[in-house]
């Protein structure tokens, strides 16, 4: 089995983190394990309201999109 760490966290870096950048924010992979990612938001995301839903609807949509392995991305605390 291919090794997909590499490749999410080139896709966070380089699909994801602008756009989350534009708002003030930052996204941080933290782990990858059984289908599940961890990152943590910061800056702006971090304090920001909607972030539950920038993560579900934004990145997790996305990222499931690219990656059929990912079952669900969870938030951690950085």
């Amino acid at each position: 089995m291919e090794n997909i760490i590499p490749k999410i966290k080139k896709a966070i870096e380089d699909d994801i983190q602008p756009f989350i950048a534009m708002h003030g924010g930052d996204i941080v992979f933290q782990g990858y394990e059984k289908g599940i990612l961890t990152i943590s938001l910061e800056g702006a995301c971090d304090s920001c309201s909607q972030s539950d839903l920038t993560l579900k609807i934004g990145v997790e949509s996305r990222l499931k999109s690219l990656f059929p392995e990912i079952k669900e991305v969870v938030r951690i605390e950085g």
